[in-house]
């Protein structure tokens, strides 16, 4: 039998750790199982200086197209660098290569010596919080008024534990019953969030500008803040 065949006797187990004593060889530190957020799972979490792979071991050629759209996938998450399909070679047809290189998954072809990397994977961008804020044109003191602050992920990866915040101070407080901030677990990209502060004037408050700052952070991506010019008039003036 030809070298390249014998990988083909192997159960999709044994093919698995086989893919993993190559790459121990490679100095990968590997894993195996790994449960990730949103649900997923990868055979083998390899890992290497500032990268770490998520591969997927497929043994017979009619299971390769879902596992690659799974990588796909699995390229969105912050926690993941490449994506990869690995099966045997005699397995993987033009048309596997031509798929995951359309949509920037790798492809390893895995013989009885070696691991072939065919098609190398796509790094996404990191997450990249984008933000917009609305408020009023002016308030009076004593007025509640609404301070609304949204983030859109403009990144490739998935934005991971965010929260907004307002920090009122000066003649800004929270209204009775505003939330302090706003938690969420996750932003996809192309995705936004929108969330709501009601803010109090001090009464008594002079005219004037005043800022509020406003801020949303992301685990694993920069912040998007704004310190907010709120125009306090008097009471008897008109808002222009």
């Amino acid at each position: 039998m030809p070298v390249n065949e014998t990988v083909l006797l192997f159960n999709e187990a044994e093919l698995r750790g086989h893919v993993l004593k190559l790459l121990r060889q490679a100095d990968y530190e590997v894993q195996t199982e790994v449960k990730l957020p949103e649900r997923f799972r990868v055979d083998i979490f390899a890992k290497k200086e500032d990268m770490t792979l998520a591969i997927e071991v497929k043994k017979e050629s009619r299971g390769i197209p879902d596992d690659i759209i799974k990588c796909q996938k699995l390229l969105r998450l912050p926690e993941v660098t490449e994506a990869y399909v690995a099966a045997p070679e005699l397995v993987i047809s033009p048309d596997h290569v031509a798929f995951a290189t359309s949509i920037g998954v790798g492809v390893i072809s895995v013989t009885a010596a070696e691991l072939k990397w065919v098609v190398k994977s796509w790094r996404l961008q990191e997450a990249r919080l984008a933000g917009s804020r609305g408020h009023p044109a002016s308030v009076v003191a004593a007025e509640v008024f609404e301070v609304n602050v949204a983030a859109r992920n403009d990144g490739q990866k998935i934005a991971r534990d965010l929260e907004a915040r307002c920090l009122p101070a000066g003649p800004f407080v929270f209204a009775h019953g505003s939330k302090r901030k706003y938690n969420r677990s996750s932003l996809y990209p192309d995705n936004s969030w929108a969330v709501q502060f009601h803010i109090k004037v001090r009464p008594g408050t002079t005219a004037g500008t005043y800022p509020l700052f406003t801020i949303v952070t992301a685990q694993n991506a920069s912040s998007s803040q704004s310190s907010l010019n709120i125009k306090v008039r008097a009471p008897d003036s008109k808002e222009v």
